[in-house]
């Protein structure tokens, strides 16, 4: 299955929404179009809305580490929004709740 990723702005917040499952392969595609998208936009905080990613394995929770060390690395901040119930609990498990910052939804990271 191909992974989508779509992008818009909220001043001042690039948001990227991510559709499908971030597994295996897809995970490497994920990370190379995040990180063509904010090759283009080289400015601003990162929304990530996971609402719509019904499944995310190993690779895809180091695809957003990456994505996360890539941002920080640039004075920039990724935050996740809609993060759905099975993976909020996979990210605590993981001890990666503690690292990434995640909202309830893209409305609550404008805020």
């Amino acid at each position: 299955m191909t992974l989508f990723v779509s992008f818009s702005e909220r001043a001042p917040y690039l948001v990227l929404e991510p559709q499908g499952r971030i597994g295996g392969k897809s995970s490497a595609e994920f990370y190379t179009r995040v990180k063509d998208i904010l090759a283009d936009a080289p400015e601003g905080d990162v929304i990530l809305n996971m609402s719509n990613v019904d499944f995310i394995d190993s690779s895809g929770l180091g695809a957003l580490v990456a994505i996360n060390s890539h941002l920080a690395r640039n004075g920039r901040k990724l935050i996740l929004a809609g993060v759905m119930d099975n993976l909020l609990a996979l990210l605590k498990i993981t001890n990666l709740f503690s690292i990434l910052t995640i909202v309830r939804s893209v409305d609550d990271a404008v805020k």
